[in-house]
């Protein structure tokens, strides 16, 4: 009899780690990183935007406390799988570049349930956020492959990185490393008032221009750009072209 009930108690215990093991999903936590120093000195981040493909594998938009340091979901179980969590600074939810972490390579390895998200990461994860919205598989792709040649051709920022040209090549099951590059940029002098200045850019460095209303900002990618006032919020969009640089004020937060 006692024979009997532990082969039972086995049988039990091994249908239950099979239905865990076929679950579709995984319960994640999610660790964020600090918050970059000019962003804190210069926003209230008023909550997160996460974004994820879910349990059932359709991309999930939530939102979530500011306050919180770590964050539970239940995640998609394929490998590339990802996590983006957006700053959310105003009202109009407006959303600086996302921190991010892919499935499984950003695991904590002491935990195996928890994610650590990275500012790095969050350029890549973007990429692979549009991938998903079009139906590209990722599951067999060589992400850590990606992630080394980006550090590589921008070992600053990889926002730097043109981001269309990956997109593109990898819907068309077409990629290769040699179509990670750098975007095109040059040298600009935007006209806006004397002070302390940064990039939307978690990486931006502050610029200073401290008696003239032209900031020198060097190696600029072409394209658009948000401009911000260190410790004030003060913003102006800007549009680089290859021979002109269009700035224009938009609101303090």
């Amino acid at each position: 009899m006692r024979c009997l009930l532990k082969i039972t108690v086995l049988y039990i215990l091994i249908f239950f780690q099979s239905c865990a093991l076929l679950q579709s999903y995984l319960a994640i936590t999610l660790e964020l990183p600090p918050v970059p120093g000019h962003w804190d000195a210069t926003f209230e981040i008023q909550k997160y935007k996460l974004v994820y493909p879910d349990e059932s594998g359709r991309l999930a938009e939530e939102y979530t406390d500011s306050s919180a340091k770590t964050m539970q979901i239940q995640l998609y179980k394929s490998y590339n799988s990802f996590v983006i969590v957006y700053p959310v600074i105003d009202d109009q939810n407006t959303c600086l570049p996302p921190a991010a972490a892919i499935f499984p390579i950003h695991l904590k390895t002491e935990s195996g349930h928890t994610l650590v998200l990275t500012w790095e990461a969050g350029f890549t994860a973007r990429i692979f956020e549009r991938l998903w919205k079009k139906g590209v598989d990722l599951s067999a792709f060589n992400t850590p492959r990606l992630l080394a040649k980006i550090e590589e051709e921008a070992p600053i920022d990889p926002w730097d990185i043109d981001a269309d040209l990956i997109v593109e090549c990898l819907a068309a099951y077409d990629f290769s490393a040699y179509d990670v590059k750098p975007l095109p940029s040059r040298d600009v002098f935007a006209e806006i008032p004397a002070g302390s200045w940064f990039l939307e850019s978690p990486f931006s460095a502050v610029h200073t221009n401290e008696n003239e209303e032209q900031l020198f900002l060097e190696g600029i990618s072409l394209g658009f750009h948000s401009l911000f006032q260190y410790g004030f919020g003060l913003r102006f969009d800007m549009y680089v072209t290859e021979n002109d640089c269009v700035v224009v004020q938009q609101f303090s937060f």
